[in-house]
Order: C-alpha cells, then structure tokens, then sequence
C-alpha cells in the first residue's frame, strides 16, 4: 500500500491489488489450478492495455486452455 500511495503522490498511476491470504509466489504457473497466474496476468494486461501499450482482449485464459491441452498425456508438441 505504501508502495501505491507514493506512486500515486508523484503523479503515477499505480493499481493496488491485494490477495487476502496468498503466500510470496502464489500466482505463479501451475499453482492453485492455474487460478491466480490467469487472474493476475489478466488484471495485468487490462492494465497495460488502458495505458495503450497493449491492444484487444486479454488471451491469457486462451493462452492457458492451449498449454492443457498440449500437456495431456498422449499429445504431442
């Protein structure tokens, strides 16, 4: 929080998102069914997209669906 607000002080647009609960690596790929990791680099993406340094939907969860199907035993790559 304090990491926002002094953002914010100096000008900066800073979206504070807190996980109630989650340890130090929580989103990370693989973990917790994938929930976090699609959640946060979504959240991430509407964010880049709303400063114009990304354009159109986020494909994060398309992203996701493709690599579970590759990873299916009997799949090849």
């Amino acid at each position: 929080k304090f990491f926002d607000q002094e953002m914010q002080r100096a000008g900066n647009r800073c979206e504070f998102k807190l996980y109630d609960g989650q340890v130090h690596g929580f989103f990370n790929y693989g973990k917790s069914n994938n929930r976090y990791f699609e959640q946060t680099l979504t959240e991430a993406d509407r964010f880049l997209e709303s400063l114009g340094y990304l354009e159109g939907e986020p494909q994060v969860a398309a992203w996701l669906r493709s690599r579970e199907r590759a990873d299916q035993p009997g799949k090849r790559r």
